[in-house]
């Protein structure tokens, strides 16, 4: 009896650190951490606001694919629609700044090295990747 105590009190007290934990990691501070779903609509709607060309804004529209994002502490997978989930290590570089942009350096020797280091925004409550002449790839955080 007294060892069945013991082991609910230890479950409680690891899921309460656990709790804690994650609920300090979404503070202001680290907004970008969660489950991102990508909005084609919002995406193609920047494409048409940046510069690129009508042409351009068609061509691209058509590739785009759904896909899922999740940022944990250090880790960044992407889960597309169709396929294995693409799981890759990451550090903080610059944490948020003012306007809501983070610089995240990629740990992944696959990604050329140009690429490795991204600058991400969280604008009104959207995830914001770069994209191609001033563009933008746009996720709604999923609950």
């Amino acid at each position: 009896m007294k060892r069945a105590f013991l082991t609910v009190i230890t479950v409680s007290l690891i899921l309460s650190s656990n709790y804690t934990i994650a609920k300090t990691l979404k503070s202001t501070e680290y907004e970008f951490i969660g489950h991102w779903s990508f909005s084609k609509a919002e995406t193609i709607e920047s494409f048409e606001n940046s510069e690129m060309n009508e042409e351009e804004v068609h061509k691209f529209s058509k590739i785009l694919k759904n896909q899922e994002i999740v940022i944990s502490d250090g880790l960044y997978s992407v889960y597309p629609s169709r396929g294995n989930p693409i799981r890759t290590h990451f550090s903080l570089i610059t944490p948020p700044d003012d306007e809501g942009c983070f610089v995240l350096q990629f740990e992944d020797t696959r990604i050329p090295l140009d690429i490795q280091q991204n600058t991400f925004c969280i604008r009104e409550g959207k995830l914001l990747l770069p994209a191609l002449k001033g563009a933008e790839e746009v996720y709604n955080r999923k609950l």
